[in-house]
């Protein structure tokens, strides 16, 4: 039982979404691409959203908390690439604005761990 509370992790969230990307970027292409939109709208809300369920470990309280905050870094910088990456390649229109996708969804992940970094370190000192 005590090894079950580490699947309360940031690892297994990013992991999540990206099954979920995955399966939905192939559900694009059969289809066209008629949720291209959506796809390139993921670069901005989907950072927002992931990092905020990360940070919300915080609150689990069987969640173990040591290093959390840089397994959440880690994690989301690994886990965002594998997204964003799944999010360019289920684009079906292609050409040089898909990577720009992925770069600013990589870009984006990193600018709201900064900012929720700072928050953790300096505003909710949780002990």
């Amino acid at each position: 039982m005590k090894s079950l509370r580490y699947l309360l992790g940031p690892e297994f969230i990013w992991f999540i979404s990206a099954v979920g990307i995955k399966y939905f970027g192939k559900y694009n292409i059969s289809i066209q691409g008629k949720y291209n939109d959506t796809l390139e709208s993921m670069a901005y809300w989907l950072p927002l959203l992931m990092v905020a369920a990360c940070m919300s470990i915080y609150y689990i309280p069987v969640a173990p908390k040591g290093y959390l905050l840089l397994r959440i870094i880690v994690a989301s910088i690994i886990g965002s690439h594998f997204v964003f990456a799944y999010c360019a390649a289920s684009h079906t229109v292609g050409g040089p604005g898909v990577g720009a996708l992925y770069i600013m969804g990589i870009s984006f992940t990193i600018a709201v761990l900064f900012v929720a970094s700072l928050v953790k370190l300096f505003f909710l000192a949780l002990k």
